[in-house]
């Protein structure tokens, strides 16, 4: 996703997209950080099993919002990102003429 947010940027925006999306990316391990202590302390309230269990439903909790946050994939076009690969489309018409 992190290519993909920088595709559209030109040259003269490309320098201050990539500052914001290395910024965003800090607040994102922040934010996950912030939000697996509070899902800890969630279970350490509920006062059912050892600490080392705690930890283990946190883990699993936070795999699940992992894993549940992949789904925005599925809000992409299917011409998102095609810029990108436009070099590599030419080459292979190119193998494919030659």
């Amino acid at each position: 996703m992190n290519t993909i947010s920088l595709a559209d940027l030109n040259d003269a925006n490309a320098s201050s997209g990539n500052s914001v999306l290395a910024v965003t990316q800090q607040l994102s391990i922040s934010f996950g950080v912030a939000i697996s202590a509070a899902v800890l302390r969630f279970y350490e309230s509920m006062s059912l099993g050892t600490m080392i269990d705690h930890f283990h439903y946190t883990f699993i909790t936070m795999g699940i919002v992992t894993v549940a946050s992949a789904f925005v994939f599925m809000l992409l076009r299917t011409k998102d990102g095609r810029n990108l690969i436009g070099g590599r489309e030419a080459k292979k018409e190119a193998k494919a003429a030659g």
